[in-house]
């Protein structure tokens, strides 16, 4: 992409690293950017730069207008779609953005929301856990540090990012609902296991947080789970968890 000495494209790729989270569905849409003051530290012409920004409804306009164009000239034959890729390596595409829109002010439902269909290898990152954060990538202006727009390589799926409220994209809420589903259909002591669904993401889960608790080997971590004795250790780990008591 061609720019003039005003523009620059921030590439948000640094800061804090961030808890894995167990959703149960890909989303249809992400938050591409949380909304309000944002104080970050993109890399710009591969260097940090800090700024703070004032993320709004202005944003989600420009971005749309933006990716609106790309889509038209592409389908016209005169350019390329806009694309997510894997850690800002230019490369194999995770998601095919049709839209950006914006959700509001709340800080995890809000801000600037993306269509994402997700690619295959997208679909298979989050499914098995090896992404769980989005990292925008936009056009601004270096001195007013307004948005201008988008390249065609609009982010990408990382483990990192630098807006630090940003809402991961395996979220949470999906975690929670799952979890509140067990408890509905009496996964409790002496009324049987995890259910099948959330065997694997379960056994996953503990490897990673809690490997001095649960038994190391992948097998018998999963005929565990499916035992009452092991969802009833599970739920309490994930209780603990919640409270920070771990």
């Amino acid at each position: 992409m061609r720019m003039n000495s005003d523009l620059a494209i921030a590439q948000a790729r640094l800061s804090t690293p961030i808890t894995l989270n167990i959703g149960r569905e890909l989303p249809a849409n992400i938050q591409y950017m949380p909304p309000s003051v944002q104080t970050i530290a993109p890399s710009v012409n591969g260097e940090p730069m800090d700024m703070t920004i004032v993320v709004t409804a202005k944003y989600a306009d420009v971005f749309d207008r933006a990716a609106q164009a790309m889509i038209a000239a592409a389908r016209a034959g005169q350019g390329d779609m806009p694309f997510g890729d894997f850690n800002h390596e230019d490369s194999a595409a995770s998601v095919r953005p049709t839209r950006f829109w914006w959700g509001g002010d709340d800080l995890v439902t809000g801000g600037v929301r993306m269509d994402s269909p997700w690619t295959g290898t997208g679909a298979a990152s989050l499914r098995n856990g090896e992404f769980v954060r989005w990292s925008p990538q936009w056009v601004f202006h270096k001195t007013t540090l307004e948005p201008l727009g988008l390249p065609v390589n609009v982010g990408g799926l990382v483990n990192r990012a630098a807006f630090k409220t940003i809402a991961p994209v395996v979220s949470a809420k999906g975690e929670e609902a799952w979890f509140a589903g067990i408890l509905a259909t009496g996964c409790r002591a002496g009324s049987g296991g995890l259910p099948g669904d959330g065997i694997l993401a379960a056994a996953r889960e503990l490897r990673q947080r809690a490997p001095e608790r649960f038994p190391s080997n992948a097998d018998a971590l999963e005929a565990y789970l499916r035992t009452a004795a092991g969802a009833q250790e599970y739920m309490r780990f994930v209780g603990q968890m919640r409270s920070g008591q771990r």
